[in-house]
């Protein structure tokens, strides 16, 4: 059986390195559960969190994901910073981190 959303919002943390994301919950806030999605743009992210509620028995068919679809976060980072040595690379790339808040 799904689980009913009645209010959601979409939190777009930004970009980030994985092991220096910082992570969401709801601890002292209203919502029930939240999701983190993670994706190349915010409009990814946004559907892999609610990829992550639907696994989690949410019904999302009428979750609208809004979010723009801007350039890849690992494009803009190596444009911002073409100065960088690509031998120093240590495999992470930074990516959009969006969560989903629902009760």
């Amino acid at each position: 059986m799904d689980k009913k959303i009645h209010e959601h919002e979409f939190v777009n943390h930004g970009i980030d390195f994985p092991s220096y994301f910082q992570g969401a919950g709801v601890a002292f806030t209203d919502w029930d559960e939240c999701f983190t999605g993670i994706g190349d743009t915010p409009k990814e992210a946004a559907e892999d969190a609610l990829e992550i509620a639907a696994q989690s028995g949410y019904n999302v068919d009428k979750i609208d994901n809004d979010l723009d679809d801007f350039p890849s976060a690992y494009v803009e980072m190596q444009e911002a910073d073409e100065d960088e040595d690509e031998d120093e690379d240590d495999g992470e790339y930074p990516q959009f981190y969006v969560t989903l808040y629902v009760k």
